[in-house]
């Protein structure tokens, strides 16, 4: 339903051979959306904590396609937690770079462990720790989640890689 295709037999292939090729970490990324995908945070994290796979939860951003729904589905960090909490006994932060996601290791109520991290520019902005150019599927990069796109680094990778463009592309943009 998210994805617009039928492909979640692809997307667990995929997870098992990223684990199975010692790919470590092996990081999961869950756009929590209210009425979609909401109630399966739980189920979510369980499924992390049994594969040894690190999970992020993420707040939908008032971009892209989401946009216009962007207030009827917007699930904020506290209520993401709030739904974990018959899951999870206990957040354990774990220590690293400041980076975009907060992550922990959560104890969870059946004895497992599960790294599990949140990513909450809109509850949380982290805009002051932020070190992140994003590229999205199109070629287009934001330098800001939250700002104007600063154009597209397509030009840059086909036909052939070009580092100086690049640059120039991504300097230009920022």
């Amino acid at each position: 339903q998210v994805s617009g295709v039928d492909g979640l037999h692809d997307v667990l292939s995929g997870i098992e051979a990223a684990r199975l090729s010692d790919l470590t970490p092996v990081k999961l990324n869950a756009v929590v959306l209210r009425g979609i995908n909401d109630t399966e945070v739980p189920a979510l994290l369980r499924f992390a904590a049994r594969r040894g796979l690190e999970l992020r939860f993420i707040e939908l951003l008032p971009m892209g396609p989401l946009r216009g729904q962007w207030a009827e589905q917007f699930v904020p960090e506290r209520e993401i937690r709030e739904r974990l909490s018959g899951v999870v006994t206990e957040w354990l932060p774990r220590p690293g770079r400041a980076a975009s996601a907060r992550r922990y290791l959560a104890r969870l109520a059946d004895g497992r462990t599960a790294m599990a991290g949140f990513i909450s520019p809109i509850s949380q902005p982290f805009c002051g720790q932020c070190d992140r150019i994003r590229i999205g599927a199109d070629g287009t990069f934001y330098p800001c989640l939250l700002g104007a796109p600063g154009g597209s680094v397509l030009p840059a990778l086909r036909p052939r890689f070009d580092a100086h463009l690049l640059r120039g592309l991504i300097q230009r943009g920022l």
